[in-house]
């Protein structure tokens, strides 16, 4: 009776002591109703295309390189020689491109702040028949050298509508700290073609590596 006794003793006083620190349990991955283990994956943002290589901005030949034209809705890269080239828009059709056939149609400054100078260099498309009329859209395309390549920063298009198929002109990139701001210039219904009377500015700025458009602002 007196082992009994000291064995429950024994028993109860084990009962009553503190919590003890068990093994670490891991939690488990859940699982959907298929059952099987789901994870969280990030998206990275896809490459952007290389244009070719360069070690100093303002050393290319613009005339004769490659430029993105998404701003005709063209897919992929142009390729220009002499200022020119061609390419199948998804909206037009067979459009002919004309870019920059000297330097003062490549306005630089350094939009990221790294001390080093993109590029904006002038682009437009139109239906071949060399007329102001056959003018389709315009843009600037902007360009950095990173780690001895060009790279595609952005395309500064129009904003303000087309007035009867004439797309707005586009013309003094004002380079700032973190954004580039363009002068629109519109058609009224009875300007000639020769000459919109509207303008416009929009300020694109730099975010998250691509040039993103503020809202439009008319000036006359």
């Amino acid at each position: 009776m007196r082992i009994r006794l000291i064995v429950l003793a024994a028993l109860l006083t084990g009962s009553c002591s503190g919590p003890q620190v068990g093994e670490k349990i891991t939690a488990a991955p859940q699982e959907n109703r298929t059952g099987v283990a789901t994870t969280t994956t990030t998206t990275l943002p896809a490459p952007r295309p290389s244009l070719g290589s360069a070690s100093d901005v303002k050393a290319v030949d613009w005339p004769n390189t490659k430029l993105p034209a998404k701003f005709c809705d063209v897919e992929g890269l142009v390729e220009f020689r002499n200022a020119n080239g061609s390419a199948t828009s998804g909206k037009w059709g067979l459009v002919q491109f004309s870019s920059v056939y000297d330097q003062d149609r490549v306005v630089y400054g350094d939009i990221d702040g790294d001390g080093k100078n993109e590029a904006a260099v002038n682009v437009y498309c139109n239906n071949g028949s060399g007329l102001a009329s056959g003018q389709l859209a315009f843009a600037w395309v902007v360009v950095a050298v990173r780690n001895g390549s060009l790279e595609v920063v952005g395309e500064i298009s129009a904003k303000a509508p087309p007035v009867d198929g004439r797309p707005p002109l586009l013309s003094g990139p004002r380079f700032d700290k973190g954004s580039i701001t363009v002068k629109e210039s519109w058609y009224r219904q009875n300007d000639m073609t020769c000459c919109p009377t509207g303008e416009a500015r929009t300020t694109w700025r730099l975010r998250d590596g691509a040039l993103v458009a503020d809202p439009t602002v008319q000036v006359s």
